[in-house]
């Protein structure tokens, strides 16, 4: 499994994001941009010879690619499977390099290489941001379960959730990401990226929760920014007295694994806002609050600067939160 690439499918294309491809083989975090090796590349090229669909190479945040690397896309073994290559930065490709693919009749516009006219109608209906998401809903599906699968519980029972103070259908278990070593890198990946383009000014990352820990250490070595642990589950008083840490006038960006009604984060805000810090952003893996209605109607909400890899809306899941347990005392045995 370790030694196969990540290829993220649908009914129409397989796509092949390269720098995290990159990652996963040479067992590194090589965060701030990747250089493709012609021996990498050739892994991930053996992988498209024997494919039938669409292939589109993700060349995103690559920091170097020699043209020879390009020149292989268009020799005859894969140039009927390859589609595209998706490249933000146009300078990976040399003048000169494009003269040449202009000879071979291969098609550029706005950083997408066309390398075969039969998919160019295709391709433009085809969004990466909404193949990489599904690949978070694949990977947070896979964090779920009911409480009937725990003993002791009855089907349609709901649990209640001490960390947020609700009860719910099922569990979403994010300690699960860390079982795959592929699926932490891809969660760290994407929300590495969604700071780096963010591109606010903070002093710190902050995070309230065992999960979020876990997530920000990792980030915190990449960012280069000191973490800073808060214990939301004390009382606000404790914390309050306990935190010298927090220091007036510096601004902090919270690392979450998930927001469920949002009391965690709301307490953290509270926190550092009375120690004369600022909280000026949030991200994390799953919000299960509406977030472009809280921008657009409620814009002194702790939540208004939070930046989820996917939200409720998007899970397409069977997940029900309640403040009070839907299923009544005199019913259970």
């Amino acid at each position: 499994m370790m030694n196969e690439p990540l290829v993220i499918k649908n009914e129409k294309c397989s796509v092949i994001p390269i720098e995290y491809n990159i990652m996963l083989k040479q067992n590194q975090y090589s965060f701030g941009g990747v250089p493709l090796s012609e021996k990498d590349f050739e892994w991930l090229l053996d992988y498209c010879k024997d494919s039938k669909s669409l292939i589109i190479f993700d060349f995103s945040y690559i920091e170097f690619v020699d043209d020879r690397l390009f020149q292989k896309l268009t020799e005859s073994r894969v140039r009927d499977n390859v589609g595209i290559a998706h490249i933000k930065d146009n300078k990976l490709i040399s003048k000169e390099f494009y003269h040449e693919m202009e000879d071979e009749g291969i098609m550029e516009e706005n950083g997408i290489v066309y390398f075969s006219n039969k998919y160019t109608e295709m391709i433009k209906n085809i969004g990466l941001d909404g193949l990489y998401q599904e690949k978070i809903r694949e990977i947070v599906h896979m964090t779920m379960e009911s409480w009937e699968s725990m003993s002791g519980w009855k089907s349609g029972e709901y649990g209640y959730l001490s960390s947020s103070g609700v009860y719910s259908n099922k569990i979403i278990d994010l300690k699960k990401l860390f079982y795959s070593h592929r699926d932490t890198l891809y969660i760290v990946l994407q929300l590495y990226h969604r700071i780096k383009e963010w591109d606010g000014k903070y002093d710190y990352l902050v995070a309230t929760s065992k999960n979020g820990v876990a997530i920000g250490s990792i980030l915190s070595d990449i960012l280069h920014k000191e973490l800073l642990c808060l214990n939301i589950g004390q009382m606000f008083e404790e914390i309050y007295n306990m935190m010298p840490a927090i220091k007036k006038g510096k601004k902090y960006v919270h690392i979450f694994d998930m927001i469920c009604i949002g009391s965690e984060i709301k307490v953290a805000n509270a926190l550092i806002s009375a120690k004369g810090g600022e909280m000026v952003k949030s991200f994390g893996v799953v919000c299960m609050q509406n977030l472009e209605a809280i921008q657009k109607y409620n814009r002194f909400s702790a939540l208004k600067n939070v930046t989820a890899l996917i939200e409720y809306k998007d899970l397409k899941m069977d997940y029900m939160i309640s403040l009070d347990n839907p299923i009544n005392e005199g019913d259970k045995n």
